[in-house]
């Protein structure tokens, strides 16, 4: 009987026997000689229901501290994945940022060649400039 109290299903059970033996009792079925013998064994398995029913809530409340404990742990992993996933969207971005540094570098690779037509234009300017302080020093000799 106990072992299928442990899910309190049989619990119904123990006040239809109560309610039966105080029937029988009433009805005068049973002798006066029995009726305390009926009814001791009606509070003995009375009290073993309910010491049953105490050992499932404690076993429930062990279970829902061990569930708790759980909860808690899954709650620490969904923080840290949150903090990972924060990370890895800035790794992401930083990546995104480094290809397009590499886009542009690579626009500026081809640019950074001198073209002959500028060259040449910086020496007439070189020279310009040359000749008014070549002039200038000629000048301010006299």
């Amino acid at each position: 009987m106990l072992s299928s109290l442990q899910d309190g299903s049989q619990c119904d059970f123990f006040h239809w026997q109560a309610s039966y033996a105080v029937l029988l009792i009433k009805d005068g079925v049973v002798s006066g000689d029995h009726c305390l013998e009926l009814l001791m064994v009606a509070l003995n398995d009375h009290g073993k229901a309910v010491e049953s029913l105490t050992n499932s809530i404690r076993e429930m409340k062990k279970k829902l501290s061990d569930l708790e404990l759980v909860m808690e742990e899954l709650d620490n992993v969904k923080k840290s994945m949150k903090a990972a996933m924060v990370g890895i969207e800035e790794n992401n971005k930083t990546i995104a940022a480094l290809k397009l540094m590499e886009n542009e570098m690579q626009m500026l690779k081809g640019s950074t060649k001198v073209k002959p037509r500028n060259m040449a234009l910086c020496f007439l300017l070189l020279a310009l400039i040359g000749w008014f302080v070549m002039g200038q020093m000629y000048w301010g000799e006299d």
